[in-house]
């Protein structure tokens, strides 16, 4: 059997650094094409349902919101980095 592409699930975690050791030694042995993507991870708040007595109001929301922009993109950042070493 041999591999032209993998596609490997990047992220910063130790699991991450794991998997990415094993695509990059497969992706050498099978001279295959390595293919990183970083997958958001949804909020525990949100992936649980907020209900309607929790809400707070836009401005608390869209600070919350941000917040998780800001906290993704920097897990996006490491990942890329790690992927790229």
């Amino acid at each position: 059997m041999s591999y032209k592409d993998i596609l490997l699930q990047a992220d910063p975690t130790e699991d991450g650094k794991s998997r990415l050791a094993v695509a990059v030694a497969l992706a050498k042995q099978f001279e295959a094409h390595l293919i990183g993507i970083f997958l958001r991870r949804p909020p525990r708040a949100l992936a649980l349902g907020m209900e309607e007595s929790m809400f707070v109001g836009p401005a608390q929301v869209e600070g919350f919101v941000e917040r998780l922009e800001h906290a993704w993109q920097a897990e996006a950042d490491e990942a890329e980095t790690l992927f790229r070493a």
